[in-house]
């Protein structure tokens, strides 16, 4: 049977059936621990690194190869060095603890070890590494003892505590912090924990914050639950600590469980309706922004085809259906582009390209479409003149957003001006810079011009159109190559487009 990813292996080995037993009872509490067993430590070794488990707890004493040999011999192998291993021992003193710390153990806990003391360690080992209790739970309570009981427990959790005497103390921490589980007594001094509790489920703002109903009175476990609380602990179990903490540390962990599913469900479904309201917008754009090129190209043959140009009309319409289709392609382009990044779909085919290469490559062809504005790009190399600088990246599309950042300086440069293209060498890698001659982006502006479908007011400089989706590709598709993109506009002064890719060399032989 194939084990869910969200369950935490644990292998323990120890030669004595009994001690085995005591420690899997031990962790019994946890649902999401799956323990597997082994009498002998050699036949362990042989078989962790095939189980690959997430922590292993081992005695020390055994036939054959003991515990911290047993730790020695797994930091030896690339597949289990990193496994925290838990040595058990009755014979734990500083010079043995000494030893295995210095054979990699992670931690060492003397036998017979206190009841839940071994839980405890693991389950907070366990939900540190996760980052999975993360959360602030309020204790509602007027004892000063229970106060100091249940944060002990609850801090050892690693949870964010506060602490409140009364529901006045509490409903103001409610306002001022995101609680995400409430320890609620019944017998207040303002009143009554279960008609409080009644009171947060009509209020729209906590009615889905578990609440744990904790009364010395046994009988008010069903009070509590019908007045919507989710779970109950009774304050008769105060006495026996090692009873409570396990109580307090199952409870409160299934409970703010519930909250992080919750929290993950109400993410996804966010998630999924922004990408359906981009899906909706893209298509809503698509056919606003296709229709006017449509009608152009529609035209502009009609007119061919009734022979009502001359032959320079005509060179002059096909002229015009050849930019409208260009401009056509280009959105759809986009479009496309978009949604495949956003859906995961692009893959890179990363390999070591000689960067100068593209640069010059796209830029020749850019100042083909720049002709018609009197526009033209000139490539500035300041790694050093003739310097061949090679990158790890996919030539497409390093292509493609380089085509967007110069088509963009031609898009809203002036007519009869120029742009630049540079590379520089930095510490962190690679720097290419686009710099043309336009009005320049408004400061408040500047912030969302990377995001899918965000325009300025600054407008082409001939009318040109835009999609608001060029930059949004660009910085997914460095992002993609691991480096990031920036932009520095003043207006009236132009603007300089810039990314960053990690690494980069000299050819050989430069």
């Amino acid at each position: 049977m194939a084990i869910a990813p969200d369950l935490f292996k644990i292998a323990i080995v120890d030669d004595s059936s009994v001690s085995r037993l005591v420690v899997s009872s031990e962790l019994s509490a946890r649902k999401d621990f799956v323990i597997s067993e082994y009498d002998n430590s050699v036949k362990a070794l042989a078989e962790l690194g095939l189980s690959k488990p997430d922590m292993v707890i081992s005695d020390l004493i055994m036939p054959e190869i003991n515990g911290i040999q047993l730790c020695q011999a797994m930091r030896q192998n690339a597949a289990l060095k990193n496994i925290p291993f838990i040595l058990l021992s009755a014979l734990i003193n500083n010079d043995v603890r000494a030893r295995a710390l210095q054979a990699g153990v992670t931690e060492t806990i003397k036998k017979p070890f206190r009841q839940y003391e071994l839980f405890k360690y693991v389950s907070k080992y366990v939900d540190s590494v996760r980052h999975s209790f993360d959360h602030s739970v309020l204790i509602v309570d007027d004892s000063q003892t229970t106060l100091a009981i249940f944060s002990s427990i609850l801090e050892e959790m690693n949870l964010k505590v506060h602490k409140a005497g009364s529901i006045k103390e509490a409903s103001a921490i409610l306002e001022k912090h995101p609680i995400e589980l409430i320890l609620l007594d019944n017998l207040l001094p303002d009143g009554k924990g279960i008609e409080w509790c009644r009171h947060l489920r009509s209020t729209e703002d906590f009615k889905w914050v578990p609440v744990l109903g904790v009364s010395s009175d046994t009988d008010l476990s069903l009070a509590f639950l019908d007045a919507g609380a989710d779970d109950y602990i009774s304050k008769q179990g105060t006495t026996n600590m090692e009873m409570l903490t396990k109580e307090i540390n199952v409870r409160a962990r299934n409970l703010l469980k519930r909250v992080s599913l919750t929290k993950d469900l109400n993410d996804a479904v966010a998630k999924e309706k922004a990408l359906n309201d981009q899906k909706n917008k893209l298509l809503g754009m698509a056919a606003h922004d296709l229709r006017n090129p449509l009608a152009i190209m529609l035209g502009n043959i009609n007119n061919i085809n009734s022979r009502i140009l001359d032959e320079k009309g005509q060179v002059k319409a096909l002229a015009a259906i050849s930019i409208t289709a260009r401009q056509m392609s280009t959105m759809l382009n986009d479009i496309l582009d978009v949604s495949a990044i956003e859906s995961g779909i692009v893959q890179m085919q990363m390999d070591d390209i000689v960067l100068n290469d593209i640069i010059e490559e796209r830029l020749e062809a850019m100042n083909e479409i720049g002709t018609s504005k009197g526009i033209k790009g000139t490539f500035i190399n300041n790694v050093g003149q003739g310097a061949k600088v090679v990158v790890n990246g996919d030539r497409s599309r390093l292509s493609q957003v380089l085509d967007n950042l110069m088509s963009n300086a031609i898009k809203y440069s002036e007519r009869n001006t120029s742009f630049i293209v540079k590379m520089t060498q930095e510490i962190e890698g690679i720097v290419v810079e686009v710099l043309d001659n336009g009005k320049g982006i408004p400061a408040n502006e500047v912030a969302g011009l990377f995001s899918a479908f965000k325009k300025t007011s600054v407008k082409a400089t001939a009318g040109e159109r835009s999609t608001g989706l060029g930059l949004a590709i660009v910085k997914k598709l460095i992002e993609g190559h691991g480096g990031r993109v920036w932009v520095k506009s003043k207006v009236g002064e132009g603007s300089t487009f810039a990314f960053l890719l990690p690494g980069g060399r000299l050819l050989a032989g430069q």
